[in-house]
């Protein structure tokens, strides 16, 4: 009986999400759909906020509203919501909407779910796919790798601004490349050194509502982009990796792998220090110390 119940509810639900649809909103194409309200609805006033470092100059989002029935949430769907992916653009310092967003009514409350960068068509908003870029060495390249994930639960329908903070979502890993007193310190400025980040599986699939991500497709290698002053960095999705040639060093044309395991988790930015050392048969790579967040480990490779 109780999922008899549950199941008309929610039925009834789509029903009036889809009269309202049908009754004040023209179709849209290529996924973007929202529910627009009548004159005497309050027009939703995105404010949609970023940890540092998190937006570029522009940069492209996608928002979904999912309205309550009798006090309780709905689930976030692919198709069906109050608002569908609607592209959401920030532009000189403010988030702005080419089309309005209106509440259900004056007292149903919503959440908000929103992702960047934009993608056009979404097949499956609870497995939504990315890939980062393998070759991260642009400025450009890296950027796009960023993916980035908010949500705001039960905004209710005030006049004034909700807030959704979007944060990085992914990982972020710098690898420093130093030298021991072996080197001349003009050697070793002169040097030219590209670092590469192995083991990682680069597709990943996120939930937009739960923000679970699901590792996907082949383990491949990406290149970093150099930060100058020999740090390197690279935007990785968040797995475990497995022991294998974690970071792989090009110094003047002669290849070092430092091979390990690691762990990599969402949100959270990582700092390798691997020390360049010359030894009597040419050169070796040693670790001087890694710092994962608040943690220290140290070893030594040959």
């Amino acid at each position: 009986m109780t999922s008899l119940y549950s199941f008309f509810k929610i039925s009834m639900k789509r029903f009036l999400y889809t009269f309202w649809g049908l009754l004040l909103v023209s179709a849209c194409s290529n996924g973007d759909e929202t529910t627009q309200g009548n004159d005497d609805r309050q027009r939703v006033n995105i404010s949609v906020l970023a940890e540092n470092g998190a937006i570029s100059n522009e940069i492209k989002a996608g928002l979904y509203m999912v309205n309550y029935f009798e006090g309780e949430p709905d689930e976030l769907l692919s198709a069906g919501n109050y608002v569908n992916n609607q592209q959401i653009v920030y532009s000189n310092g403010k988030w702005q909407s080419n089309k309005p967003i209106y509440w259900f009514d004056e007292t149903t409350p919503a959440d908000f779910y929103a992702y960047a960068p934009y993608k056009e068509n979404v097949e499956n908003a609870n497995a939504l796919r990315f890939n980062i870029e393998t070759d991260q060495r642009t400025t450009e390249s890296l950027a796009k790798s960023d993916f980035l994930w908010g949500v705001s639960k039960g905004a209710q329908p005030l006049s004034g601004n909700f807030e959704l903070t979007m944060q990085h979502h992914f990982c972020k890993m710098t690898v420093i490349v130093t030298a021991d007193a072996s080197f001349a310190q003009e050697e070793f400025n002169a040097s030219n050194i590209s670092v590469s980040i192995g083991g990682t599986k680069v597709s990943a699939e996120i939930d937009l509502q739960s923000g679970e991500i699901a590792t996907t497709g082949d383990v491949e290698s990406v290149e970093c982009h150099n930060n100058g002053d020999f740090s390197y960095t690279a935007i990785l999705v968040p797995q475990q990796i497995p022991f294998s040639d974690f970071i792989t060093i090009d110094w003047d044309g002669n290849i070092y792998n430092l091979q390990s395991a690691f762990k990599l988790e969402s949100r959270k930015e990582y700092k390798i220090t691997v020390k360049l050392k010359k030894t009597a048969g040419g050169f070796d790579i040693g670790i001087d110390g890694w710092d994962i967040v608040d943690e220290d480990f140290g070893g030594t490779v040959g």
